[in-house]
Order: C-alpha cells, then structure tokens, then sequence
C-alpha cells in the first residue's frame, strides 16, 4: 500500500493520502514549485498533510493548506511514516547532510525571509511614525479649531455689543430729539 503510495505520488498523480514533514528545519510553503517561490506558510516537523500531488522533475509536491490554498513544498521533506516524538526532539539537535549547494540555497532562501521580515518591521516602524505623526496633526488642528472657534465667539461678542450700543445710542439720541422737539414747540407756544 505505501509502495502504491509512494509511486503515484512520485509518478505526478495525487495521492489522496498522510505525508509528513520530516524531521529538520520548518517547511516552507510556497506559492510555486521554486525557490524562487513566495513563501505563504510553514509547516513544522512532523506536520500532517493531505491531497498531495508529486511533481518529481521539480522535487516539489503541491499541497492544499486548511484555508483551500494551493502551495509547493520539497518533495525531500515529506514522508509517508509518522515520525516518533525521539526523531522529532533529536531534529531540532541534528541537521541532516547536505550538498554545500543545497545549503547555499538554503541561506540565500532564509536570507531573502530575513529581509522580508526586515522590511515588514520597517513597515510596521514607519506605520507607527506615521500614525503618531498623523495623531500630533490631529491634536493640533483641533487645538486651532477651538483658538478660531474661541475667536469667533469674541467677535461676534464683539459685534453685539457694538450693535447694542448703537441702538442704545439711537435711542437715547431718539429721546432727546423728541424732548428737544417737544420743548421747542413748548417755548414757541410760549413767545408765540
């Protein structure tokens, strides 16, 4: 059954079966079938994969993550056993040998994550500037609206008082018109 297995997810069929991660490093999940390839998730060692489809003159194997997603892994870190939990606590110790090429892909692979990750906290830092910068902006428009508010206010305060005092002029100057009116026609009754 697992030689069945094995051939036809060597020979590119799907498999429908459990492969495994090995033992070593965490698992890469790629968005194609290179190194190349943006890495959309990872899995652990001894992870449980299902749907598997084996693309050998790649040395990659496409799998279906929980979210329905499609992505690449390398075919060299599946397995069709379960690892026993003594394989999975001596992985973390003990890398297993490889070509001084595979290794070089390795570190220019991580390398690459590095910077990935580099430029998301970077992001991440000038987002936070950007917010604070945005908050400060914020607090000092609002500062400005109450001065203009403030402002409006004595003015228009202002122009009250100014428009009160006109009309308490007009009408005072009103008064003393008609009493000086009245008091003119009182002293022509009189002469007259």
């Amino acid at each position: 059954m697992i030689g069945c297995m094995l051939g036809m997810l060597i020979a590119g069929q799907e498999a429908g079966g459990w492969v495994y991660v090995t033992p070593g490093v965490p698992l890469e999940v790629r968005d194609s079938a290179s190194p190349s390839g943006e890495v959309i998730w990872m899995f652990e060692a001894g992870a449980q994969l299902n749907d598997v489809r084996s693309m050998p003159e790649l040395g990659y194997t496409q799998v279906i993550l929980s979210s329905g997603e499609a992505g690449w892994v390398m075919s060299d870190r599946l397995s069709f056993r379960e690892p026993d939990q003594n394989s999975m606590d001596e992985s973390s110790m003990a890398q297993p040998d490889r070509a001084p090429d595979q290794l070089q892909l390795d570190i220019a692979a991580t390398q690459t994550e590095l910077n990935v990750i580099r430029q998301a906290l970077l992001s991440s830092t000038r987002m936070d500037e950007e917010r604070q910068h945005l908050r400060e902006t914020i607090e000092r428009l609002e500062a400005e609206q109450a001065r203009a508010q403030a402002r409006w206010y004595a003015t228009n305060g202002d122009q009250k008082q100014f428009w009160f005092a006109l009309g308490a002029a007009t009408g005072v100057l009103g008064l003393l018109l008609g009493l000086l009116a009245h008091h003119t026609r009182f002293l022509e009754r009189y002469r007259g």
